[in-house]
């Protein structure tokens, strides 16, 4: 069975998000890499990586806030158009910590307080007045812009931190300007002598509201030829995701988050235009003019390619054929194991059928680009063939059993007695016989006991340079 490695992604987040304006992209190529290092808890198969996200941008917003003519059918109306604007700046930092052989399974658990809004903003307001009065039965009119209402920068901060990822509902920040005093004129400055003997002002203050609610719509991971995993985006916080088990010495996956920002809230305009005239005085009896909005803005991060080295295993050995051992020796046989990857190999050794094969240790560590020599012992209890499976288990995430086959022929040792030779008659006419010894049993093969030892040698071998 092909296992896959798992990956867990454990993010942070901090950002400044302003009212407007956040930039929306398609991720390019990943300019950035990062390379995992074992992981504090188990370097044995898992790898943690740095991943840091950042986007600034400066957008000026459309004028979208016109009040129109206020309040219709008055003698004194203003006519109030607003712009907000933004600097936006927006930064996330995280790790991808990946494990395996499982599977390449990737999750985004959240961290306490590991994200971050702050938003700022500032208003431009273009304001005309319109006078339409009459005295005595001779009308007055004017229409025309007001000078002098300035851009102001409200300083409407919010500074909140909130958890990782963020996932819908996301997390709002709230804040409230001061009323502020954007234009104090007088009617004379604004009409000069289109009008002889008129007298007033016109004042306009200004207060802005603002909910900004930040949320992850996902979490994208993507190969390098630019297709998502198999397993999806991540879209919850307790999500999950996952694509095959890749064979080589590492894995590289771009991951990149994907966001919005929705922004709730209102300008309050809050104008005071008075004008006298031949003794008569008019106020414009509007004391607020609320101008609610709502907008939705998309950011895409750029990815950040990660790195993630990998244990690459091979046993080049397909089958050990021990040939003929006598019943009560032993042989040693070596096979060798190959790290290719780029990760430290930590093997296994078993043996299927313990009856007649065994294994001179249980395994070795295996640095990247090196190899290591294992040891197969033989020792038959009886006569006959003997066959059974090394498994070679290791981290390697493609190939995490690697076998090849065992076998040999257990050879009895059999009682043979020395025959006795015919009796001779010698020339002085006695018998020249000879007594035969007690029966000898065979010696045991020198040459199988010589070879175990010389193979014995090579556990000390543990370790060379793949060339």
């Amino acid at each position: 069975m092909r296992l896959r490695p798992r990956f867990v992604l454990v993010p942070l987040l901090s950002g400044c998000a302003a009212l407007f304006g956040l930039l929306v992209a398609t991720p390019a190529r990943a300019d950035t890499m990062s390379v995992a290092v074992p992981c504090e808890d188990d370097g044995v198969s898992c790898g943690v990586a740095s991943i840091g996200y950042a986007l600034k941008d400066s957008l000026p917003i459309e004028w979208g806030f016109d009040t129109g003519w206020v309040p219709q059918g008055s003698p004194l109306q203003v006519h109030l158009m607003a712009g907000l604007y933004a600097n936006t700046s927006v930064s996330l930092s995280g790790q991808l910590a990946t494990d395996w052989p499982e599977a390449f399974l990737i999750t985004a658990p959240g961290k306490k307080d590991g994200a971050r809004i702050q938003f700022h903003y500032g208003l431009e307001v273009v304001a005309e007045a319109m006078v339409q009065v009459s005295v005595f039965g001779q009308n007055f009119s004017w229409t025309g812009p007001i000078p002098y209402v300035p851009q102001v920068d409200f300083q409407v901060d919010a500074d909140d931190l909130f958890d990782t990822w963020a996932f819908a509902p996301g997390y709002g920040a709230s804040g409230t300007s001061d009323v502020q005093k954007l234009a104090a004129v007088s009617i004379g400055d604004i009409i000069g002598s289109s009008i002889p003997g008129i007298d007033g002002g016109f004042e306009l203050d200004a207060q802005v509201e603002l909910t900004a609610t930040y949320i992850t719509d996902r979490i994208v991971v993507r190969t390098t030829d630019g297709l998502d995993v198999s397993g999806g985006a991540l879209v919850a916080a307790d999500g999950e995701t996952s694509t095959p088990a890749v064979s080589g010495p590492f894995i590289e996956l771009d991951v990149f988050p994907e966001g919005h920002v929705d922004y709730d809230g209102q300008i309050h305009l809050i104008p005071a235009f008075y004008v006298s005239l031949l003794g008569q005085n008019w106020n414009i009896p509007v004391a607020d003019i609320p101008i609610p909005f709502s907008t939705k803005q998309d950011w895409i991060f750029d990815p950040v390619r990660v790195h993630v080295p990998l244990p690459d295993l091979s046993v080049p050995t397909e089958e050990i054929d021990f040939g003929e051992v006598a019943v009560g020796d032993e042989v040693l046989r070596a096979f060798d194991l190959e790290n290719a990857g780029e990760a430290d190999a930590y093997a296994a050794y078993l043996v299927s059928d313990a009856e007649a094969f065994g294994l001179v240790d249980g395994g070795v560590v295996i640095a990247p680009a090196e190899s290591a020599t294992g040891l197969v012992r033989f020792a038959p209890t009886r006569g006959g063939p003997f066959e059974s499976v090394v498994t070679v288990a290791s981290n390697d995430p493609d190939s995490p059993h690697l076998a090849f086959l065992v076998r040999g022929v257990g050879v009895p040792l059999a009682s043979v007695a020395t025959p006795a030779p015919e009796p001779s008659i010698g020339e002085d006419g006695t018998c020249g016989c000879r007594v035969v010894g007690d029966t000898e049993r065979a010696p045991a093969s020198t040459a199988f006991a010589l070879g175990g030892l010389a193979l014995a040698g090579l556990a000390a071998r543990r370790r060379r340079r793949i060339r």
